[in-house]
């Protein structure tokens, strides 16, 4: 599945990805990575817990935890909004 960041967190460790399918995951990055709006990123990004995402935009593998799943533009810039 592919999606875009569009919300990054303050201390750019959340983001919230518009999926392919309209909806929100929210993503922790686990690293040092340097998201920006628009990246395009793809793997599983409708499944809770650990993953490892592909940056299309920035060709680099990232490791994530993946905190939520089907949510709104709403809920997403919430929980974003946090961290």
């Amino acid at each position: 599945m592919r999606g875009t960041i569009e919300l990054i967190g303050p201390k750019r460790v959340m983001v919230g990805v518009r999926t392919e399918n309209d909806d929100y995951s929210v993503l922790e990055l686990i690293g040092g990575y340097d998201p920006e709006i628009g990246d395009v990123l793809a793997g599983n990004l409708d499944s809770l817990g650990g993953e490892t995402i592909l940056n299309m935009t920035q060709d680099e593998s990232w490791d994530v935890f993946i905190q939520d799943i089907y949510g709104s533009r709403n809920s997403a810039f919430k929980m974003v909004s946090k961290h």
